[in-house]
């Protein structure tokens, strides 16, 4: 009775390893990403990104996946965020590492609103 104890013991400490060694695995490739590193950063007050400038005031549209496009307007920049003021006059803070990361993309919204 007691080697089969032990050996169920051995099974179920395997087992409670490996899903420990599986959610260390997905924890560390969510925060890696794809690998689709982008080019952000801040710079004289203007944020660089994908070779396009931004500054304050400038009209943006925030793509995030799983959720329709924000229209909005860059309204301050520093170096680790940008904050933009949506139309229905609400506040949003972007943090340049997420841009990085590609957690959303911005582009210059040229609709006339």
């Amino acid at each position: 009775k007691q080697w089969y104890q032990r050996r169920v013991r051995g099974e179920r400490e395997r087992e409670r390893v490996a899903a420990k060694r599986l959610v260390r695995q997905r924890r560390h490739l969510n925060s890696v990403g794809s690998g689709d590193n982008r080019t952000a950063r801040f710079e004289d007050g203007k944020l660089f990104y994908e070779g396009q400038w931004f500054t304050v005031g400038s009209a943006v549209m925030i793509d995030k996946p799983g959720a329709s496009p924000i229209y909005a307007k860059i309204s301050a920049i520093n170096t680790g965020e940008v904050w933009v003021r949506r139309w229905d006059d609400t506040r949003t803070k972007l943090y340049i590492s997420q841009l990085q990361r590609g957690r959303c993309t911005i582009r210059h919204d040229t609709s006339i609103r």
